[in-house]
């Protein structure tokens, strides 16, 4: 499973091999991919930032 870091931004630069620009299906899943292959991944999107105790849960 890959690991995930939030909130590493710095006034240094950031450091990444893959860069993903929206986090639509097919960009998570990109991700996904270069994370599980040793790349470190950043993740660009527009939209705020995913919480998981802001999602629903369907029964």
């Amino acid at each position: 499973m890959a690991q995930i870091q939030r909130d590493v931004w710095s006034a240094d630069a950031v450091r990444a091999d893959f860069v993903v620009v929206g986090a639509g299906v097919a960009g998570l899943v990109a991700a996904l991919r270069a994370a599980e292959a040793g790349l470190r991944v950043v993740i660009l999107n527009k939209g705020p930032a995913w919480r998981p105790d802001r999602v629903e849960q369907s029964t």
